[in-house]
């Protein structure tokens, strides 16, 4: 992980005295599954709940269920042939592939296994997301106490990743979002977050030398950058972005697919766009992304101080350390991280929405099933090799319970299901369990993702701007 890159500290190392590895085992443990959780260890279960080896403390604000923490360590992403594994591969080797550094190492580092618990700062705060923002709301999101959660989005690492020092990475994962489930809703989906930094030279190479040109300025914020921002460089991020997304789905859904850019508002992007792409004569949306708030990248761009509080990688000391009345002088040593006098973009995207459409995959609960029926067909001999999902009509693969009343048993809220439910779904097993077609499968789906991008419409034509993240 880190580890892949921590070369670049390899002079702290010697001033230390210590093996590169020692920090490669450092940033290894800050970014793996298992997270401090800032609490004593031996909270009793009782009263707390356990997660990934750590007891959280319940408080008012615990609200996950066994159904929801069964869900943490599957890891659909990772297991090879799943079809979110499938997609995932895709996307890497794409940009494994098509940005490379001079040495032809790989441009952007990939980070898939990442630790689901995060604090409400990563999550929220370090996004800049305000304090009254709705995506914030207890009932929109898994809470194992106030001050930890089960990320609502990958971009909950951007910060730390950042702050470690990279400037071109993917990460991947399963984040949790409380919601009514159907066809294309479910309380845990899988996330990409891309971020990419330029320093000026990156940017404009030597024509910053010739036409003195700068990535930042003292302005106004307006509708096209931000204040801190030159119109220059703006553009340069802006053209950059949309350029390495479009080739990205071009890669997946081929040259001939249709492309839109609608401009969009989220807390921690300015400008910032979704890119819609033409499927089945309809605009669906698949992605957002946007130039990265500056704010956001100068405050994890603060040195990391070896020997003081939570960044400590170890200590040295020299001196007497026995008592000989001499205190023990601390070494500390700064090291560089993150992105100083950079500007980035970011983007984010839904795994389970690119491989339904991809894949034909007509229910987003199927991506859970552990049936051979479905799992075999994704067992390819390359990851390019073309898919279908197939449902044989005659044995329906997926037997869906949609609630016509009462609690959702997953999320605790109560079921809403569309009328296009109640009349496809007519027909019932023996058991009540409604029994859907592929293609009827097919109709729901589109429906509820063309239903959500008609709100997403008329809320725009009414002035509400406000979108919760990417």
């Amino acid at each position: 992980m880190i580890a892949q890159r921590i070369g670049r500290y390899s002079k702290a190392s010697e001033l230390l005295g210590v093996h590169s590895g020692s920090l490669a085992n450092y940033f290894g443990h800050v970014f793996s599954r298992a997270v401090e959780s800032g609490f004593p260890a031996n909270t009793t279960a009782s009263n707390s709940v356990q997660l990934l080896g750590r007891h959280y403390p319940r408080d008012d604000y615990t609200n996950v269920k066994d159904t929801i923490l069964s869900k943490v360590e599957k890891n659909l992403h990772n297991q090879k042939y799943h079809p979110l594994w499938l997609i995932k591969e895709r996307i890497k080797d794409h940009f494994y592939k098509q940005y490379v550094r001079c040495s032809r190492t790989p441009l952007f580092s990939v980070y898939d296994n990442l630790c689901p618990v995060v604090t409400t700062q990563q999550n929220f705060d370090r996004l800049l997301i305000p304090v009254d923002h709705p995506s914030r709301k207890k009932g929109d999101n898994y809470y194992l106490n106030q001050t930890h959660m089960l990320r609502a989005h990958t971009s909950a690492h951007q910060w730390d990743l950042i702050h470690s020092g990279l400037d071109a990475f993917l990460a991947v994962g399963d984040v949790y979002r409380r919601d009514n489930i159907d066809s294309s809703h479910y309380f845990v989906f899988h996330q990409m977050e891309g971020v990419r930094l330029f320093s000026v030279h990156e940017l404009f190479g030597d024509a910053q030398i010739e036409e003195n040109y700068q990535l930042f300025e003292q302005s106004h914020r307006t509708a096209h950058k931000q204040e801190s921002h030159t119109m220059e460089a703006v553009k340069l991020v802006e053209f950059n972005l949309k350029q390495t997304l479009t080739k990205l789905i071009s890669h997946l859904f081929g040259e001939r697919v249709k492309i839109r850019w609608v401009d969009c508002y989220f807390p921690f992007t300015h400008p910032s766009f979704e890119m819609e792409i033409k499927f089945q004569e309809e605009w669906m949306e698949v992605l957002g992304c946007g130039v990265m708030e500056q704010q956001l990248v100068n405050s994890a761009s603060q040195n990391v101080c070896i020997g003081s509080g939570s960044s400590t990688i170890a200590r040295f000391t020299a001196g007497p350390t026995n008592g000989s009345g001499t205190s023990p002088r601390t070494l500390q040593i700064t090291l560089p991280a993150g992105a100083h006098d950079k500007i980035g973009w970011a983007f984010g995207l839904g795994l389970e929405r690119l491989a339904m459409i991809l894949y034909e995959i007509p229910d987003i609960r199927l991506f859970w099933s552990e049936d051979e029926r479905f799992l075999k067909q994704f067992y390819v001999t390359h990851i390019d090799q073309p898919v279908k999902f197939q449902n044989k009509e005659d044995q329906p693969l997926l037997s869906n319970y949609i609630p016509t009343h009462g609690e959702d048993p997953h999320t605790g809220r109560r079921a809403s299901p569309s009328s296009s439910h109640s009349e496809i779904c007519s027909r019932r097993t023996r058991s009540g369990r409604q029994v859907l077609t592929r293609n009827e499968l097919i109709y729901v789906f589109l429906e509820s993702v063309l239903q959500q991008t008609k709100k997403k419409w008329e809320k725009r034509e009414e002035g509400d701007y406000t979108s919760e993240s990417s």
